[in-house]
């Protein structure tokens, strides 16, 4: 039996029809950036007295789309301007947007996903969140305490314990930088994938940009 957990996706679909998929990505992105710049361009218009959220509904009226899906591609498009979207032309517009929630370094996430273009957008960036100190931890520590024997200090009395005490602390900290990650990761896809009111989506990404800027800090306690 052939194990199809190997087949790329060249085995699965065929070159014709990856050339018309590639096509539809291509043509979609344009379309979200151009909604996006439009949003923009009218909320400039209206020398920034008309409410975004008015705009963005009244945008997506007009295009089928929620006023919470247009400000996506507003903001989005807001971030990027048309040469960095130029330059890394061959991504999704689901790429720009995950490179969004990485503000200052957005470039590391969007080169990444250009030099890895079988991947998903949602895996490049949980490898790119995840914390540099679980990378850290010795491969040879111990998963239990050892067996007590004669002569043996208990826990406690020795240096030795004290150091497995504390690389037992660093594991947790770890393993709790990497649970924070993942919320990041959790908070943005249910932005994106649940039919929130505008308020409530707005409330969610201010909070999100809030712990994207608290990362750093986590990661460096993380490894403390």
């Amino acid at each position: 039996m052939r194990n199809y957990t190997s087949l790329s996706y060249g085995d699965i679909i065929p070159d014709d029809l990856q050339s018309e998929l590639i096509f539809i990505r291509d043509s979609l992105k344009q379309c979200f950036f151009r909604i996006g710049d439009i949003a923009n361009e009218i909320y400039d218009g209206h020398s920034h007295t008309v409410q975004r959220d008015v705009i963005n509904a009244a945008v997506g009226a007009l295009c089928g789309k929620s006023g919470r899906t247009v400000r996506y591609y507003s903001e989005t498009a807001l971030f990027f301007p048309p040469e960095v979207r130029q330059e890394f032309e061959v991504l999704s517009f689901t790429h720009f947007v995950y490179a969004h929630t990485f503000g200052a370094s957005w470039r590391v996430y969007l080169e990444k996903a250009a030099g890895s273009l079988s991947r998903s957008a949602e895996s490049i960036a949980a490898e790119l969140s995840r914390p540099a100190v679980v990378h850290e931890i010795p491969e040879n520590l111990p998963s239990e305490s050892p067996p007590e024997t004669p002569g043996t200090p208990i826990l406690g009395e020795s240096d030795d314990d004290e150091e497995f005490r504390l690389e037992g602390r660093r594991i947790k900290r770890a393993d709790l930088a990497m649970k924070y990650v993942d919320l990041l990761a959790s908070v943005s896809e249910i932005i994106m994938e649940f039919p929130l009111a505008q308020k409530d989506a707005s409330r969610l990404s201010d909070a999100l940009r809030s712990l994207h800027a608290a990362l750093p800090a986590v990661l460096a306690a993380a490894n403390s």
